[in-house]
């Protein structure tokens, strides 16, 4: 078996025939689809009996919730490929999803392939070949990362982002790493070690557009901040002493992945009803990574704006994204 597709599902009923449809139409041969129904407890078990009834490709195991990192390890102990792939359950996939990633690794050798994405927010589910077909895309172009360069790059978010989606790897990277159950930013402290313990050295990278990554309409005013959302400088703190101990260059590459992903996070801080508390606690935990920040190359200037407002004044900041959100 070459390549084990490895499918979390959790009450995703509304979403997944179509998710599935997509990976059992691929124009690849020699895999297996694993669908982990992690608990569910709306249809989609349900759902997941019925394709592995129609097409022998698709292997469903029903097991007690876990959460995501849970489920995808459950698939890696069942699946029999040599590479993994992961999927979540409400995306779509092109039908050279799986040929262009084996391609990769194939041509050059690499323990680690990847292509890019495109996010949607909304599709016809009538007619889902046709949105697959509109939004996806073949090779034009391809790439040899090496360690460094795909760790820079991927906490920049150029050529390649942390998500476990949207890869290929080998099984043996898995031997010494799993998904840490319970954890919310999982991929942080997942695919940053994957890339440093590639024996290849180096991975392959193309720009064929083959996963179609749905952005659900929970805006950022209905998904509410939590405490467990800091639970994102987990991976964050562990990253930054991991990378800087191994190596160099990595000091606006880390500043950049950390300030994107705290901005992400405070855009949901000001909506409760304590956030100047929370903003300062947040901003005042590493304060060396909001210095400086005007002069990283690799900060969007929109996000330098963002960073200057919020800490001239959190009241402002919290009317601008009022707004934004309101023109939406």
């Amino acid at each position: 078996m070459k390549v084990s597709v490895i499918v979390p599902v959790y009450n995703v009923e509304t979403f997944l025939p179509y998710c599935v449809e997509s990976l059992v139409n691929q124009n690849f041969e020699d895999y297996e689809i694993l669908l982990i129904d992690d608990g569910s407890t709306d249809n989609s078990g349900e759902i997941c009996d019925r394709f592995s009834k129609k097409y022998p490709v698709v292997k469903v195991f029903h097991k007690e919730n876990g959460g995501l990192s849970d489920a995808r390890n459950y698939g890696m102990l069942h699946a029999k490929g040599e590479y993994f792939v992961f999927v979540d359950s409400d995306d779509l996939v092109g039908r050279d999803y799986l040929k262009v990633l084996h391609n990769l690794v194939e041509e050059y050798n690499v323990d680690i392939s990847v292509i890019d994405s495109v996010r949607i927010r909304n599709y016809d589910i009538n007619n889902i070949s046709k949105v697959i077909d509109d939004n996806t895309t073949l090779s034009s172009s391809e790439k040899i990362l090496s360690k460094e360069d795909a760790l820079k790059s991927m906490l920049v978010r150029k050529d390649l982002g942390v998500s476990a989606w949207g890869k290929m790897y080998k099984r043996s990277l898995f031997d010494n790493i799993s998904y840490p159950k319970g954890k919310i930013y999982e991929d942080m402290l997942t695919t940053p070690y994957l890339i440093d313990s590639m024996q290849s050295q180096s991975l392959a990278v193309s720009n064929a557009i083959q996963y179609l990554y749905f952005v659900r309409e929970d805006s950022i005013t209905q998904k509410k901040f939590s405490n467990r959302d800091l639970t994102i400088f987990d991976g964050l703190d562990k990253c930054d002493t991991f990378l800087r101990e191994r190596y160099s260059g990595m000091e606006e590459p880390l500043q950049c992945r950390y300030l994107t992903d705290v901005i992400g996070i405070c855009n949901r801080i000001v909506f409760t009803e304590n956030y100047k508390e929370i903003l300062s606690s947040v901003m005042g935990r590493d304060k060396n990574m909001w210095n400086g920040y005007l002069l990283n190359k690799y900060l969007w200037n929109r996000t330098k704006m963002q960073i200057f407002v919020l800490k001239f004044s959190p009241m402002l900041y919290k009317l601008i994204i009022k707004m934004v959100l309101q023109k939406r």
